[in-house]
């Protein structure tokens, strides 16, 4: 665990371990006058679940002591426990408006979500592999009803404010998530990034949906979502997953560097002749595209979305199947 203090505020992050490739994911506790806030819920697992309580109890607290659990985005390693901590305390769980039916597993919205990425990875030329994910994506939907959170959720967005803790303010910041917020102490300058900014690997903008079934442009979101990010004044930023640092600013342009390093390599892939997005995953992540297909392939799509809105490329549609191409 670690903790800072500021201004009669407690800034603790707790770090909970995950199989996932990423790696741990943290949580942040918000100490105010002997009440706890919590921002985000780790992953479903007794460890976790142990690890949480047993932080809590370091610092003289217990899961009673919590007045909210506030989350940065539905990611199920950042909701996985709420169910368990609203089995013991009755608190609400406060997150963004686009957070609502994926938290409670509408079945019309899964259902929805998956008719999309089904066109999707059709139109990419994913073939067989992009099959594979929707099934995946349909079994989910019925072997995952029991992730549905039974807490009470408050609906918040940026320009709101928190009941009983005002000091922190909702940033919406789409691009990982399209329901993604972070939150920002503005007197002690701290701020809650979940994953809209990692201190040592590149977010991923996840493609996804709107609520009218169009693509969301997620990279170009995500990079204005980093540009209002970089102009806040943190001295901390707690990350949900990772060391807490400083300096984002410095970080951030780095990272924008980086994605106009891929926007030139993809432009060079596709200098000679047009690829489809299937095409170009496999030729950027040969070691990858297969065992981490979604991410992959959001990277992908994301990137040509970004460039093709820059004038940078144009695509085809032939066979029912993209296919990009560099502009001359």
């Amino acid at each position: 665990m670690y903790s800072v203090h500021k201004d009669g505020y407690g800034f603790h992050q707790i770090t909970l371990p995950t199989l996932l490739p990423v790696g741990p994911v943290n949580v942040l506790v918000i100490e105010r006058n002997g009440k706890l806030t919590l921002i985000d819920a780790g992953i479903n697992t007794d460890e976790a679940f142990a690890i949480l309580q047993s932080s809590l109890g370091n610092l003289g607290y217990s899961l009673t002591d919590l007045e909210r659990i506030v989350l940065t985005h539905h990611h199920p390693d950042h909701i996985g426990l709420i169910n368990r901590i609203a089995e013991r305390c009755k608190i609400p769980v406060l997150a963004h408006p686009l957070a609502v039916p994926r938290l409670t597993r509408d079945p019309e919205y899964l259902s929805f979500r998956c008719d999309f990425f089904d066109t999707l990875y059709r139109e990419m030329g994913c073939g067989e592999l992009g099959a594979q994910r929707i099934e995946q994506m349909k079994r989910s939907m019925v072997e995952n009803k029991h992730e549905k959170v039974t807490a009470e959720i408050i609906e918040v967005d940026e320009g709101g404010n928190i009941q009983g803790l005002d000091s922190l303010e909702p940033i919406y910041a789409p691009g990982h998530s399209p329901d993604h917020l972070m939150f920002y102490d503005r007197q002690r300058k701290v701020l809650a990034a979940g994953d809209h900014l990692l201190p040592k690997i590149s977010s991923n903008a996840l493609v996804e949906p709107d609520i009218d079934g169009n693509r969301l442009p997620s990279l170009a979101l995500y990079r204005e979502s980093l540009l209002k990010c970089r102009e806040l004044a943190a001295d901390i930023v707690f990350p949900g997953h990772g060391e807490a640092f400083g300096q984002h600013a410095a970080l951030i342009d780095s990272r924008l560097s980086r994605m106009d390093e891929k926007a030139d390599r993809v432009k060079e892939l596709i200098k000679l002749r047009a690829k489809t997005p299937f095409e170009l995953a496999k030729e950027m992540y040969p070691t990858e595209y297969r065992r981490q297909f979604t991410f992959v392939m959001s990277e992908v799509i994301g990137m040509l979305d970004y460039m093709e809105t820059n004038l940078q490329i144009e695509k085809v549609f032939s066979n029912h199947v993209w296919s990009y191409a560099a502009k001359d």
